[in-house]
């Protein structure tokens, strides 16, 4: 997955799911490890690495 991918994607899911989202790529992330699948856990820290964007970017317009 493209950062920009992962960036829309995780957008979508920040708009759906709210703070929630973070708590469910959390899971995916562990879900995916323990199945041991490098490429799912890597696009999943992707998500996660822009929805902490997207939340600090939400911070940032309250203030």
């Amino acid at each position: 997955m493209q950062e920009q991918n992962a960036h829309t994607f995780a957008r979508r899911l920040f708009d759906r799911m709210g703070h929630r989202a973070e708590a469910y790529v959390a899971q995916k992330i562990e879900e995916l490890d323990k199945a041991s699948d490098d490429q799912g856990v890597a696009d999943w820290q992707r998500v996660r690495r822009a929805m902490q964007i997207i939340r600090q970017e939400e911070l940032r317009q309250i203030h």
